[in-house]
């Protein structure tokens, strides 16, 4: 059944971000279907190691056990060896995924826009990735919510929700959470927060044995820095404030600065066996949504 809703720019109301993510997602479910049949494609071929189950997949061949049912021998493959084998399958069963979408003031911006705020960017990402994984049949919560992680499309309300009454800092940090073992978890935000607070908490999330994408959200503005002129910049909540004559002469360690944030943020990633993206203020969601799902399929070591 699909949604509708009166829209307006702001995405204040669960059903609203719900709206707005089911058709960021419209049409994306066979592609979807399709990057998950090329990571099985990798699994089967050894690249990723699975487990025995009852899944359809094909696991491995092994030597049948004493009392085994003559329906499970492989006749073909046992006439090629010395001993009767069987035909194990892989284990199947639902993922667990945890979304954060960092709603501190500093993902306010930019206010006073038609255009939707970082933080509405960050939310419409992080429930539309989840409509998608629980189309799948995985477990998807917010991470600090306070629903646990289930399946099926009636979790999709409860996450909105959670995702909008998160707590609203000036910077966001991601919630040291506990995760079980294995989980997913895709963290969406700016990342512009105190550096070692960041670092500390993505550090006891993935201590926990998880895999993870790091999504940056920023806006145009913040990644183009054009101002010219004479501008006062403050932070989030006015607590920092300067004011320039000529904020072009700004634009180089600014950016210099940019891509030093971007630089640890990929080698934090990496040193944690994790995925780093910086998402392009004009990039579909699909495009984006895509590379999450591709990057999630990523087993433990």
């Amino acid at each position: 059944m699909r949604l509708s809703v009166k829209q307006s720019a702001e995405l204040d109301h669960p059903l609203k971000l719900a709206v707005k993510a089911e058709t960021e997602i419209s049409g994306l479910e066979p592609l979807l279907l399709r990057a998950r049949s090329e990571a099985l494609a990798a699994r089967s071929s050894g690249q990723v190691r699975g487990r025995r189950g009852s899944g359809s997949e094909f696991w491995q061949f092994s030597p049948a056990a004493p009392g085994e049912h003559l329906r499970n021998i492989d006749w073909r493959q046992s006439a090629r060896s010395e001993q009767l084998l069987v035909r194990e399958h892989e284990l199947v069963s639902p993922d667990t995924i945890l979304c954060w979408a960092d709603n501190s003031s500093s993902m306010a911006h930019p206010r006073n826009s038609s255009s939707l705020s970082k933080s509405d960017r960050a939310r419409v990402l992080a429930l539309a990735l989840a409509m998608l994984l629980l189309d799948a049949g995985d477990r998807v919560a917010v991470a600090g919510g306070m629903t646990p992680p289930r399946a099926g499309q009636d979790q999709v309300e409860r996450l909105a929700a959670d995702l909008l009454t998160a707590e609203n800092p000036e910077y966001g940090i991601p919630p040291e959470t506990y995760v079980p073992k294995g989980t997913a978890v895709a963290l969406f935000s700016d990342f512009l927060a105190d550096w070692k607070s960041i670092e500390r908490s993505v550090n006891n999330i993935a201590a926990q044995r998880t895999r993870g994408v790091l999504v940056q959200v920023l806006d145009q503005s913040e990644t183009d820095f054009r101002y010219t002129g004479r501008i006062r910049f403050q932070s989030p909540r006015g607590t920092i404030q300067r004011e320039s004559y000529k904020a072009d002469e700004l634009r180089e360690g600014y950016s210099e600065s940019l891509v030093e944030r971007q630089a640890r943020l990929s080698d934090l990633a990496s040193s944690l066996g994790w995925f780093v993206y910086f998402r392009r203020a004009n990039e579909s969601v699909a495009e984006t949504l895509l590379w999450i799902c591709a990057a999630l399929e990523t087993e433990i070591k």
